[in-house]
């Protein structure tokens, strides 16, 4: 995708190329759309030990059936986190954000085919924990939305998130990951020219008039971050409500993603260049992953992306849903 040639190119590729981590996959999108410039503060406890992985994924046996691991899939854990301005990194451990949405992105370049799947942030997971001063303690049975709190609001709370993730899923590999909040909605709408979509349910007819059951619409930006973030707290399972809009919102972008981005990867790269959106994001793609990416997904058919959320069972008799 890199056009060599004029001196403003040149000189584009090479401020591109100062950032630390530059533009994200383009369907990473999920909720939070590429991106730029993530990790600027980065954390001194980069080489932070994961949980080691086995390779026991490989080969799973379920309901009777062996199934061997598909090697050509690209993992992408999108994170949406509870909180609006600059995000920092140096928060003290236990006191970072929570997440509000959890998905994994598959690019699956042997059946090319795009996979989503949206965890339930009340799923309950074993999560890592550390004292303040980020020295591991014993795991604890707790909500998901949890995972990215227990951390310091970087590169660990990333990577409690990714494992809990990946023990979830038996253990298979969730390295790679894009976290956005709240301020970075109206970025990634404009980016995409105005997500359209029709509305699931009257959730936000109150809030906006307009955006009643059955309506097609072009969401403004405002109206994009209630979208995807409302719920009515008085109601019981309210999320479940928002993660079926959530789902409606990354399927008219997936639609949006191929007119606007794909069609000239370069131009997103230099607009969110020449945003305040990095502020906003934070990944540990780089470069050279962002463009791999854009290849993939240029391949897949993205006409029928899959969409799951796991089902599972509701237990709300205490102040806090457990989703199990």
């Amino acid at each position: 995708h890199m056009h060599h040639g004029n001196s403003r190119q040149r000189r584009r590729e090479k401020r591109i190329n100062i950032l630390t981590t530059a533009l994200v996959a383009a369907v990473v999108v999920v909720i939070g759309l590429i991106v730029i410039n993530g990790l600027r503060g980065n954390d001194v406890d980069t080489t932070a030990s994961r949980v080691s992985n086995t390779g026991a994924y490989r080969n799973l046996t379920v309901d009777g059936k062996n199934y061997r691991y598909n090697n050509l899939i690209e993992n992408v854990l999108y994170i949406g986190i509870d909180s609006e301005g600059a995000m920092e990194t140096s928060q003290a451990y236990g006191s970072a954000p929570r997440s509000d949405v959890v998905m994994l992105v598959v690019m699956d370049k042997y059946h090319k085919t795009l996979s989503i799947l949206s965890f339930n942030r009340n799923t309950m997971l074993e999560i890592r924990q550390y004292d303040v001063e980020g020295n591991p303690l014993t795991p604890v049975e707790e909500q998901l939305a949890y995972a990215f709190a227990a951390g310091n609001g970087g590169t660990r709370s990333c990577e409690i998130t990714a494992d809990a993730i990946s023990d979830l899923l038996g253990g298979i590999p969730v390295d790679r990951y894009v976290v956005m909040n709240r301020s970075s909605l109206p970025y990634i709408n404009q980016m995409l020219g105005g997500v359209t979509v029709t509305l699931p349910d009257d959730s936000l007819a109150r809030q906006f008039p307009g955006l009643t059951a059955g309506n097609t619409v072009t969401l403004t930006d405002e109206q994009a971050v209630a979208f995807v973030r409302y719920r009515d707290t008085d109601q019981a399972f309210s999320n479940n409500d928002r993660m079926e809009r959530q789902k409606v919102f990354v399927l008219g972008a997936i639609d949006k993603l191929e007119e606007n981005v794909l069609q000239d990867p370069e131009q997103t790269w230099e607009q969110m260049n020449d945003s305040n959106m990095s502020d906003y994001v934070m990944t540990n793609i780089t470069q050279g992953q962002y463009l791999n990416y854009v290849n993939i997904l240029e391949d897949l058919d993205l006409s029928q992306p899959n969409f799951y959320i796991p089902e599972g069972e509701s237990d709300d008799s205490e102040e806090l849903e457990k989703y199990y």
